[in-house]
């Protein structure tokens, strides 16, 4: 319990115009009462003072008055007659804590109290009395003190400090006791700095596209801004592109040009039970452990022409766990911010925290029955959606874009970030290193041939891979191979991969063994090869 010191000892009390209040008294009631309230001589409450309390013939308070609770200090002159009424009067231990809030207490603008679940909040309305500061927004503002962090100190979920370095961390725990901020990352959330964004390719201004920025009658399970894939199942039919708008800087506070665009073709009115349409982004293992087990969110910007609710889903790798969460596009066809706070992803189903994925990310157009769930929570099974989700894909109108896609730990929203050129070449091709030229005699590695008929040429890839890649490429008739007394043949592809490289093999009718060469493009407009270790 808290108590107060109404007065220090010899402060003389006085009347409105100053002179001293000799052989007045100070009666202490119940707040907006006439009963006699307990004061007390002692800090612990356990000695008894006069009621009321008589001052000396200079007017003068001559003990220390202790009490605890809220009460009204009624101050009378030497016949009676009253001076002066306080009503409230706070216990508030001196130095310490800022009152805990009742019910019984009428605050002014800007007083603090500290609330039933353990926060602090600030009066914004005067005569503020009865409006409990945990539900009631428009009279209470939650406020928060920064604190130094002191090891010796138990600090309860939610609370601020800095640390040493700098930083402001939120405690995660509600009893963390001993655990330094910048070292224990399970106990604490960095709070200011720069977050790491989980999802690169969602910068969709300089992501590579690397398979093209236009996707016709685009089919099930195709990949678009390289790591960002569509499927669906359905009979609705989209073209997606790489679409030239964004918010304005105005709006977003950052400079972009483009998002991620899908046109409905053909509409599907009715979506079945295990209908569905989605854009679904895969994040490494090795990645996803930087929110693993921990709270984290996803902030990005969406443009939609039907209005209503849409979910963004979360899967681990076993598809055995889910969480999805809604918001809601206000306005038709105009560009609205969503961030969505993730609870921490549990520890039962089939996680992956290597190469493997980590934790996929789902844009929903739309979804049947079979992948409904509810929102806000874990649930054991594969869902993306709640029943809330709208039908985007029921009319050839709809559009649905999204930009500027970040995935980041904590529960604090950090600014995106454009992705600097040089990272995202680094990133994208871990997962996707395509190349195609339409330029004849276009080089793609050195070779030698080995016997009088097989060509070899080790391709080292710009950097290392997910994992061992797939190879695909055009037909054999686009490439050539150019020994060095300039005869050319066409060449026959095939490879041995690894993470780091790739021995491009070619077969020809006959040269001569430990001849040098180059593999090479020819003319031919469909020249490419690549090689996809995405997830």
């Amino acid at each position: 319990m808290s108590v107060m010191t109404v007065m220090n000892p010899y402060q003389t009390v006085r009347d409105a115009v100053g002179v001293a209040l000799a052989a007045g008294t100070i009666q202490f009631n119940e707040t907006g009462t006439s009963n006699a309230a307990s004061i007390y001589s002692n800090a612990a409450l356990t000695s008894s003072q006069s009621n009321p309390y008589t001052l000396d013939g200079f007017g003068r308070i001559v003990g220390n008055v202790y009490f605890a609770g809220v009460l009204r200090m009624v101050i009378k002159d030497s016949t009676g007659a009253i001076v002066r009424t306080l009503d409230n009067v706070i216990c508030a231990a001196q130095n310490t804590n800022f009152p805990t809030w009742s019910t019984d207490v009428t605050y002014g603008l800007s007083d603090i109290v500290k609330a039933s679940n353990e926060l602090y909040y600030k009066s914004i309305s005067a005569s503020n009395q009865g409006n409990n500061p945990t539900s009631d927004a428009t009279k209470w503002s939650q406020q928060r003190f920064v604190g130094v962090y002191n090891a010796s100190e138990t600090y309860p979920d939610d609370v601020l400090v800095q640390d040493t370095n700098g930083i402001l961390y939120r405690s995660l725990a509600a009893s963390n006791t001993a655990n330094t901020p910048a070292t224990v990352p399970s106990k604490w959330a960095a709070i200011g700095e720069e977050g790491n964004n989980l999802t690169p390719c969602g910068d969709f201004t300089n992501n590579l596209w690397q398979e093209g920025t236009s996707f016709s009658t685009i089919a099930d399970n195709t990949f678009v801004a390289d790591l960002f894939e569509y499927l669906k199942g359905g009979t609705m039919v989209h073209t997606v592109t790489k679409g030239a708008d964004f918010p304005t800087v105005a709006e977003s506070g950052i400079y972009g040009v483009n998002c991620l665009k899908a046109d409905v073709t053909t509409a599907d009115a009715a979506l079945g039970s295990t209908d569905h349409c989605f854009f679904s982004y895969k994040v490494e293992g090795y990645s996803f452990n930087q929110i693993a087990q921990k709270p984290f969110l996803i902030s990005f910007w969406h443009k939609h022409t039907k209005t209503g609710t849409y979910c963004v889903g979360f899967r681990n790798s076993g598809a055995d766990r889910s969480f999805v969460m809604e918001y809601t596009q206000t306005q038709t066809n105009t560009w609205e911010r969503a961030t969505l706070l993730v609870t921490a992803s549990p520890t039962g189903g089939t996680w992956n925290y290597t190469n493997g994925i980590g934790i996929e990310v789902i844009f929903t157009l739309g979804a049947g029955t079979s992948f409904q769930t509810s929102t806000g929570s874990w649930n054991t099974g594969s869902f993306f959606s709640t029943s809330n989700q709208v039908n985007s894909t029921d009319n050839t109108s709809n559009n649905f874009e999204i930009a500027a896609v970040k995935l980041e730990s904590g529960i604090y929203p950090t600014e995106f970030r454009s992705v600097p050129g040089d990272e995202m070449v680094t990133y994208s091709y871990r997962y996707l290193n395509r190349i195609e030229s339409a330029e004849s005699s276009e080089w793609i590695v050195n070779a030698f041939f080995l016997t009088t008929t097989h060509c070899y040429g080790m391709y080292q890839y710009p950097v290392e891979m997910r994992a061992s890649p797939s190879q695909t490429e055009g037909t054999e008739g686009n490439f050539d191979i150019i020994t060095n007394n300039g005869t050319s043949a066409a060449l026959s592809i095939a490879s041995a991969n690894t993470a780091q490289n790739c021995r491009i093999a070619g077969e020809v009718s006959s040269e001569t063994g430990g001849e040098s060469a180059t593999i090479t493009f020819d003319a031919n407009a469909a020249n490419f090869f690549q090689l996809d270790a995405r997830l």
